[in-house]
């Protein structure tokens, strides 16, 4: 069997990318009444889920324009490793600041505290 030009693998990317992006919806629902309330709860994660099967439409589409214009699957995938960390970089702040405000909400009897 011949070798992907990324130097194989590319079978088990596609499983271990659809783990991912369901844990993080798994998790999005609980991260997500803490932060935007449970009102519009439904309108968020509708926005959300659109944008996400909209960006995976897309991808192969760009990824295969940059292969045409000359760049290969190794640039692309550090570029999107350095936009990964810049984002996680880019959250710490935000974590903080929920932290922060959950942490400033009193406790409650029978509920446990974080």
């Amino acid at each position: 069997m011949p070798a992907s030009p990324a130097g194989g693998g590319g079978a088990a990317r596609f499983p271990a990318g659809s783990v991912v992006r369901d844990r993080s919806l798994s998790l999005f629902g609980t991260v997500w009444p803490e932060i935007y309330g449970t009102r519009h709860l439904g309108a968020v994660r509708s926005l959300v889920v659109a944008v996400l099967v909209f960006a995976s439409a897309l991808g192969p589409g760009a990824g295969g324009l940059l292969l045409d214009a000359g760049v290969g699957q190794p640039a692309q995938l550090v570029a999107l490793g350095g936009y990964c960390l810049m984002v996680s970089v880019l959250v710490v702040p935000v974590t903080r600041r929920l932290r922060a405000r959950t942490s400033a909400v009193p406790h409650r009897e029978g509920v446990p505290s974080r």
